[in-house]
């Protein structure tokens, strides 16, 4: 009901059970209308009839022309290139363009049989959180898309409750110090800078796709207190952030041992030149490194399945919290290089596991209570 007299004229659609009300902004007298409301009923009803129209021709395949043009792939290129602040677009879109291949998908061919489809090849190519995070990056996109009118509505609207990915919870798995002595010292016949690089991502938590193209440039050097200090700076390829981080001696000596071997070899601007990943959409270095490393877990008795770059990264977030009596959530999340504290707290119970060791770590006292009986009369 709009002003008193008045009614707001509404369509009333339903949709193969999706039931919507579609305001138009016209008001008519509710009773004796006059000229101008009979004039009004009639432009209702022709909206009425364009609009059965629009999804009779879109139910046929007969799609409005902006549809057809338009390439959903190039389309979502451009809105990933917008959007840097949201990387999981860029990382979504390298997935659909391996699902698309060298096929043309249209805006109109994106219906809920199609995001089923690519909800599976998500979820067989990564684990179930990383799949739902891609996932929900496509909804996003495909809503803007139908904000800003391109397609009557975001196909994922179809979807039922059982059709999302639900996020699992997952069991973080670091090694201790201990366990980093024992791969440091077992032989093993794998190349030296894939020992150094993964020893480096422990003692300094870079994820792989910043580790295999670390640049001397990056490597930053001060002196305070007569002290050289080593720092990393750099823009993480997942956040696309730049970091300007401190590292530990032990990582700093992984970089001197490499700066000295590396003047006897062909210059190069990489400090680990042999784990550079050059083939992006194979990730064929990334597969030489993956067996590597199982190969040396395997010949110091941990479980190869654990050894992985997540692992390294975890195994380096894990030992500051426990060795390192100054640190807190926040400060690691500076060293991470997370946007937000949301993302470190997945390490909160380790430093809660700390905080009770300190607390019950206290000397015990001899204490004696007196018991008090108190009279009730009857």
């Amino acid at each position: 009901m709009g002003q008193k007299g008045y009614v707001s004229l509404y369509l009333d659609i339903n949709h193969y059970g999706n039931r919507y009300p579609e305001f138009l902004d016209i008001h008519v007298k509710k009773s004796k209308p006059g000229n101008i409301d009979k004039e009004k009923w009639i432009i209702a009803k022709e909206i009425r009839d364009k609009k059965e129209l629009e999804l009779l021709r879109r139910d046929n395949g007969i799609a409005a022309k902006n549809l057809l043009r338009t390439d959903f792939v190039d389309w979502y290129t451009k809105y990933a290139e917008d959007n840097p602040k949201y990387p999981q677009q860029k990382f979504n879109l390298n997935y659909l363009k391996e699902y698309v291949g060298n096929k043309t998908l249209l805006f109109i061919h994106i219906d809920r049989d199609w995001i089923i489809k690519y909800r599976d090849y998500l979820l067989s190519n990564l684990h179930n959180n990383g799949a739902m995070d891609y996932f929900k990056a496509l909804h996003f996109a495909l809503k803007y898309a139908a904000k800003q009118k391109l397609i009557p509505q975001n196909p994922f609207e179809q979807l039922e409750k059982k059709d999302w990915i639900k996020k699992q919870k997952t069991k973080i798995y670091a090694y201790t110090l201990e366990e980093l002595q024992l791969l440091i010292d077992t032989p093993c016949k794998i190349h030296e800078q894939i020992r150094q690089s993964y020893l480096f991502s422990c003692f300094t938590g870079l994820r792989w796709s910043d580790a295999n193209c670390f640049t001397w440039e990056q490597v930053v050097v001060k002196t305070f207190d007569s002290r050289e200090q080593y720092f990393l700076y750099f823009n993480q390829e997942k956040t696309e952030d730049l970091e300007y981080i401190p590292i530990s001696d032990q990582a700093a000596e992984i970089l001197k041992a490499r700066k000295k071997v590396s003047e006897t070899e062909p210059p190069s601007p990489y400090v680990f030149p042999y784990i550079k990943e050059t083939n992006q959409k194979g990730k064929q270095m990334y597969q030489i490194v993956k067996r590597a490393i199982k190969k040396w877990a395997k010949a110091a008795g941990l479980d190869p399945k654990q050894m992985n770059y997540h692992v390294a990264r975890h195994t380096f977030a894990t030992n500051v919290l426990e060795h390192c009596p100054e640190a807190d959530l926040w400060l690691l999340s500076k060293l991470l290089g997370h946007k937000t504290i949301e993302a470190t707290m997945i390490y909160a119970h380790i430093r809660d596991k700390k905080k009770l060791a300190v607390v019950q770590s206290m000397p015990k006292l001899q204490m004696a209570f007196q018991q008090v009986v108190t009279a009730v009369a009857a």
